[in-house]
């Protein structure tokens, strides 16, 4: 972790729920090996760390606009394949 370390992101809230957690690194390489085992989270063996724990990339404002399009793309496909799926099992 860079000299700067880390800070809470947002707005305190009275729900408890932590706020995010912005993370200073002190080279590329670091922040590579860190998303690259952040998948590892997804296998922990403790329900609520799987749940809340998640490790993203920085990204510039136009990589984050590409990725909302991913994922707006991805639901409204989800939710047709769905429907089409709940039309074909109706029919017969």
């Amino acid at each position: 972790m860079a000299k700067s370390g880390c800070r809470r992101l947002g707005k305190r809230n009275s729900s408890g729920q932590p706020r995010k957690l912005l993370v200073y690194l002190t080279s590329e390489v670091s922040a590579a090996t860190i998303l690259r085992e952040a998948s590892k989270l997804r296998m922990s063996d403790n329900p609520e760390f799987r749940k809340c724990v998640h490790i993203n990339p920085d990204l510039s404002p136009a990589e984050l606009q590409l990725a909302y399009e991913r994922r707006q793309h991805k639901r409204a496909h989800k939710v047709s394949r769905s429907a089409a799926a709940g039309d074909h099992s109706t029919k017969t």
